[in-house]
């Protein structure tokens, strides 16, 4: 299950009508977890090539944990991705400009792209039910807010 972020809207003192957005990371994991471009010699990348290839996904080089993501060695930092990620910004507004202080899920989609979600997402209901499996509820029960998808790994309902 994807970790609970907490996505802060305030009002820009400064700027009326502008509002600021601010993300609380309750402590990173591999969920969130920023990676830099390494810096790693020829030699490095080699054995970090052959140890992906003989199916570590985590190799280490240098004494740092590393993955292999968009294309390229990234080395593990102990800073989450969103909560400093430039497209917060741009990610939060599309959710909303009210402030408040709201649930949600981050992922990295790719290619340096973030998604925020708000929470909760539940489970879609099988085929021929209204049934979410996650909690039980029916579908035109859940809050307007609420998110379904069809991907297990997304869903962040734990009321089941």
């Amino acid at each position: 299950m994807k970790q609970i972020h907490a996505l802060v809207v305030a009002e820009d003192a400064d700027n009326p009508g502008d509002p600021l957005y601010r993300l609380e990371c309750p402590g990173v994991t591999d969920d969130c977890r920023a990676y830099e471009d390494c810096v790693a010699d020829a030699d490095e990348v080699a054995a970090l090539d052959r140890a992906a290839d003989d199916g570590d996904d985590t190799p280490t080089a240098h004494g740092v944990e590393h993955r292999h993501i968009d294309g390229m060695w990234m080395a593990a930092t102990d800073h989450c991705l969103y909560a400093t990620h430039p497209l917060l910004p741009d990610c939060g507004e599309y959710l909303t400009t009210t402030p408040g202080r709201y649930e949600v899920t981050c992922h990295y989609i790719g290619d340096g792209d973030i998604e925020l979600l708000l929470s909760p997402v539940h489970a879609c209901p099988p085929s021929g039910s209204n049934t979410m499996p996650c909690c039980g509820k029916t579908i035109l029960s859940a809050a307007t807010t609420d998110r379904i998808t069809i991907h297990p790994e997304l869903v962040t309902c734990n009321r089941g």
